[in-house]
């Protein structure tokens, strides 16, 4: 597909659009469809900015002599692309439902389709990041001090962004506006070889979907699986804690008054009063202990 094929394509919804607009009822200048879409993009970044705002205002604020953890490093990373997309890119996209025209220039057009892919990139791969950091930290716990340090954190965080720049530049150099026969521009991407265009989209999709994707499954895995079986671990020693416990009633309640009846037996019980009273209460005591030991097992579970 070549430019004026591009351009023809764009002039004929442009053209249906008009003449759909004039038909449909207008709210506060613009179309019905366009004013929802505002509202959407309007609700979108108060509360993406709000959110993300308070969320970095929290994990920016370290106390002095504590060091920054890796995972809030990550999340503090994640929360940055997030603010910066809505505040550089949300803002100059919803002019698009406003205006027939692109009025912002060459470098508007370049910078937020650019950093939009930037942005999604970078989320993307700090999601995985942080996926790597939590397997470390489960799976291999005693070797994480070492590892999960803020220094490799941060030389993380970098390679993320230089990655994340380097694999969007061809959506910068591609992205350009163009100007229609009926004076109307347009901000597209045009790429003069369909190939490469091909090439450059499944090259994305792989290494910036994909392969992520596979890398988080498989630590998310590796993480069940190990909290799985520490879990048959631990339940396997709440079974034997739980038969200790048994015992331990069992041999307080029925040997003490065993012993009692023996002794109460060969001994005359009225002059050992005094000592009917905590054998008895230690038997009532015994049954509740019993009952609901029985009725509530699960709780040694």
């Amino acid at each position: 597909m070549n430019l004026s094929e591009s351009l023809w394509l764009l002039e004929e919804p442009l053209n249906l659009s008009a003449m759909e607009n004039e038909e449909r009822k207008l709210l506060f200048g613009i179309g019905t469809d366009n004013f929802i879409s505002l509202l959407v993009f309007g609700l979108i970044f108060t509360l993406g900015v709000l959110g993300n705002s308070v969320v970095i205002t929290v994990l920016a604020r370290s106390k002095p002599g504590k060091p920054r953890g890796t995972t809030n490093i990550f999340i503090l990373n994640l929360s940055i692309a997030d603010l910066s997309y809505l505040l550089f890119c949300i803002p100059f996209q919803s002019t698009v439902y406003i205006l027939p025209s692109w009025v912002l220039g060459a470098f508007i057009c370049k910078f937020i389709h650019y950093f939009f892919t930037v942005s999604m990139l970078v989320s993307i791969f700090t999601l995985s990041a942080m996926s790597v950091d939590r397997y470390i930290a489960i799976v291999h716990s005693r070797k994480s001090s070492s590892i999960r340090v803020a220094k490799y954190a941060l030389i993380g965080v970098v390679v993320i962004w230089i990655i994340s720049l380097v694999m969007a530049a061809p959506i910068m150099h591609y992205q350009n506006i163009f100007h229609s026969s009926d004076n109307y521009t347009f901000c597209w991407e045009v790429w003069p070889d369909q190939t490469q265009k091909k090439i450059y989209v499944v090259c994305t999709f792989v290494f910036g979907y994909v392969l992520p994707l596979l890398l988080i499954s498989f630590c998310y895995a590796k993480v069940l699986n190990h909290l799985h079986k520490k879990l048959r671990n631990m339940s396997k020693k709440s079974e034997a804690s739980k038969k200790k416990v048994g015992v331990i009633y069992f041999f307080r309640c029925h040997f003490g008054s065993v012993c009692s009846n023996f002794y109460f037996f060969y001994i005359d019980s009225t002059e050992h009063d005094g000592l009917m009273l905590p054998v008895e209460l230690m038997s009532y005591d015994c049954v509740i202990t019993e009952s609901h030991l029985r009725e509530g097992k699960d709780l040694f579970q």
